[in-house]
């Protein structure tokens, strides 16, 4: 049986040190615990480790750190993930004010992932949001994507 492939977008890594929001910040840390057990593929993209590097130091750091704990696969735009932002945006899953967000999903779709995990309850961890992705990615071929929180994520222990 193939891996669970799980998308990361920046938020979550953000949240690794976030001293505002300390309940968000555990179980982020708490889903970091379960993600260096490498029972699932960890992916995140190019535009991950962009967004990464525009934050300002010396927390710019502390997240790369952070990556380096966790075994993960860094997933790269191409044409299709380029077609299928074209496609979300003209079933209005999210509008071009929010193309990040739409390459993250994009990216996440495109690669097979089948679970993206973001903080991002406005645009991203919304039931219209997922609805709208996976009617797109049906019509262009793709399988479903979860779209969930480190809260509403959850994994078996033994």
């Amino acid at each position: 049986m193939r891996r669970m492939r799980i998308y990361l977008d920046t938020s979550v890594i953000s949240y690794l040190d976030q001293q505002d929001a300390l309940e968000k910040t555990q179980k982020t840390l708490d889903l970091w615990a379960y993600l260096k057990s490498g029972e699932c593929e960890t992916c995140i993209s190019e535009s991950v480790l962009a967004e990464l590097t525009q934050c300002p130091e010396p927390k710019q750091t502390q997240l790369f750190g952070f990556l380096e704990e966790i075994p993960y696969q860094v997933l790269e735009t191409d044409r299709y993930v380029e077609e299928l932002v074209e496609g979300y945006l003209s079933e209005n899953v999210l509008t071009k004010a929010h193309y990040l967000d739409l390459y993250h999903l994009a990216t996440a779709s495109v690669n097979f992932c089948n679970i993206l995990i973001s903080w991002n309850f406005r645009h991203i961890v919304q039931n219209k949001t997922m609805t709208g992705v996976n009617i797109t990615n049906k019509k262009f071929g793709y399988g479903e994507l979860l779209l969930l929180s480190p809260f509403s994520f959850t994994w078996e222990e033994d």
